[in-house]
């Protein structure tokens, strides 16, 4: 199965972009927050998978109807074929967990020369598979939309700039474009097309 993975501003000052071709071991993570923000990436990616508890002790985080209250999620295991994507929710855990959007690279096998604080997948988490595209995407990111209460970021539909890459670039760029009197900003990631065992 063909996985769409997003490497991000943050995994880049960790570890190495990869190359089309490259085998690669990372730790993937989703929510429904990277669903909705990342929906115009892969149109149509879909994957249901089995869910389980991790052996991890629950985290408190906000939640709630109105993101005011500490709840306690679960670390969890979201798995189908080769593919592991760490996901965090409410007790009891449910049985499955269809995701759409991508998924997000959290951490991988190939740090950047010196970075001795980048950490390696967490067992039971590690999906391997093959790069088998590269794609650099600019979102138009408006962050005066607000959900729930909060300020927050959120794609402006159908601002996506997409190019299709032979290479991974060096670095990805975070910028408000000029002439806009907004608070918008483009915001570029590497997007990755993973091929995973089903």
């Amino acid at each position: 199965m063909i996985v769409p993975a997003v490497f991000d501003a943050v995994q880049y000052s960790y570890s190495l972009p990869p190359a089309v071709g490259e085998r690669v071991c990372w730790e993937l993570a989703w929510n429904e927050s990277m669903g909705r923000r990342w929906s115009a990436l892969q149109p149509g990616w879909r994957v249901t998978t089995a869910l389980r508890p991790a052996d991890e002790d629950p985290v408190m985080m906000l939640g709630g109807r109105d993101m005011q209250e500490r709840v306690a999620v679960q670390p969890s295991i979201a798995s189908s074929g080769g593919l592991r994507v760490r996901y965090e929710t409410a007790d009891p855990v449910p049985l499955s967990l269809t995701m759409h959007g991508a998924v997000r690279v959290l951490a991988t096998t190939n740090p950047r020369p010196g970075r001795r604080d980048a950490l390696p997948p967490t067992p039971g988490f590690a999906t391997f598979g093959e790069v088998t595209r590269l794609r650099l995407v600019s979102m138009l990111i408006d962050w005066e939309l607000k959900r729930e209460g909060w300020i927050g970021m959120e794609p402006v539909p159908g601002a996506e700039w997409i190019y299709e890459l032979a290479e991974p670039p060096s670095t990805l760029h975070h910028y408000r474009p000029p002439g806009e009197d907004t608070a918008a900003v483009r915001n570029e990631v590497l997007l990755v097309d993973l091929a995973v065992p089903d």
